[in-house]
């Protein structure tokens, strides 16, 4: 876990946990982190560019986080309703 919050954030910096990761998951599990992370954040940014909307439910559940943490306030946010 602490790997793909490192990766997502600065690719350059989670470089720095491939042994740790190496030693608890092997060579495999480092390579299938690294790419879970790039598969997400490349869905994720195709979702955002093409306006995919957020679902009924996941819209619902995220009120308070979108809120706190100021994602309405973007552009983009416009894409999350229908």
């Amino acid at each position: 876990m602490s790997y793909a919050e490192v990766a997502n954030r600065d690719p350059a910096a989670a470089r720095a946990l491939d042994d740790e990761v190496i030693v608890a998951v092997g060579e495999d599990g480092l390579v299938d982190a690294a790419v879970t992370v790039a598969v997400f954040n490349g869905l994720v940014r195709s979702a955002d560019g093409i306006g995919i909307p957020l679902d009924d439910e996941v819209l619902a559940a995220t009120v308070d986080a979108r809120a706190t943490l100021g994602f309405d306030g973007y552009l983009g946010a416009a894409n999350s309703t229908r």
